[in-house]
This record gives structure tokens, sequence and C-alpha cells, in this order.
């Protein structure tokens, strides 16, 4: 993914995975990976599967509306991915 990132000519990421072992363990690698190949990764969010879902991801939604990053990069389960971005982060951007 971050070698994708930088042929893709992107310098800042977001970040987003779920607190399971799945996404702690890809990001904490991703992480390590991305400082290496001097890919910044502008924030982190931590997806917990525990929190109400339309608080949370209105929250996550600004935040990543707001943030400078080119990218967003999602390690975790489908859904909330898939929650996320249908009905918080597309709204945002169109498609023409």
């Amino acid at each position: 993914m971050i070698e994708a990132a930088l042929d893709m000519g992107w310098s800042y990421v977001l970040l987003v995975h779920t607190d399971d072992d799945y996404g702690l363990e890809a990001a904490s690698a991703l992480k390590v990976y991305a400082k290496e190949r001097s890919l910044c990764i502008s924030k982190t969010i931590n997806v917990s599967n525990d929190d109400q879902p339309d608080i949370y991801f209105k929250n996550i939604s600004r935040i990543i509306t707001e943030d400078p990053a080119s990218a967003i990069i999602y390690f975790g389960q489908e859904d909330p991915g898939r929650y996320t971005l249908t009905y918080h982060i597309l709204p945002f951007y169109p498609v023409s």
C-alpha cells in the first residue's frame, strides 16, 4: 500500500483501522514502513466496533473531510469500512 501511495505521488495519507488484532497489527506495520519510505501518516483513527455507529462515524467523517491527506488507507473488518465510506464519506465527494 505504501508503494502504491508513493507511485501515485501522495505524500500524506490518513490511516483508519479497526481495534481488532488485524487492524492494530496492520496499522503498526504500516506506520513503520511508511516512516522508512518517507510517507507521512497525517492522522491515525481507531474504529471500535463497540461505539455507537452514527455518532462515531460522523466524527470520523468530519476528521477525514478536514484532513489534508491525499488518500485514506483502511485496515479492518469490511462492514465498518463500507458503512463509513457509503454514508459518511461519499456524500462529500459526489461522482460526476
